[in-house]
């Protein structure tokens, strides 16, 4: 089962999370390799930033400051967020505890 959940990490977002139901009639949630967002929300650079091919991995490049880009996933860690671009360049981000993401990104949502 497949369940849609509000979610914050570098703006509020909603994650895809899958469940099963155990022997024991208890639901169990099933680790995942990428965890989906509703990357409804477009967002815009601020600054040029350096993303990873992979999370975790050693080849770089970098968006220049004023592109649009969505967030539609993190890895399993939950500790990189791919960032999109509608040309369908795509890269790894990492996140940080105590980071203002406002200074990398105009346009992020937050509810309240």
């Amino acid at each position: 089962m497949v369940i849609t959940e509000p979610y914050f990490v570098v703006q509020n977002d909603y994650i895809q999370r899958i469940y099963q139901v155990t022997s024991n009639g208890k639901l169990r949630e099933v680790p995942q390799e990428e965890y989906v967002l509703s990357a409804w929300e477009e967002v815009e650079l601020r600054q040029d930033i350096t993303l990873y091919r992979t999370p975790d991995g050693d080849e770089t490049f970098v968006l220049p400051k004023g592109r649009k880009v969505r967030m539609t996933k993190l890895d399993a860690t939950q500790e990189w967020i791919c960032i999109e671009v509608t040309d369908g360049v795509k890269g790894w981000f990492r996140l940080r505890d105590g980071t203002d993401y406002s200074d990398y990104f105009s346009g992020l949502y937050f509810a309240g």
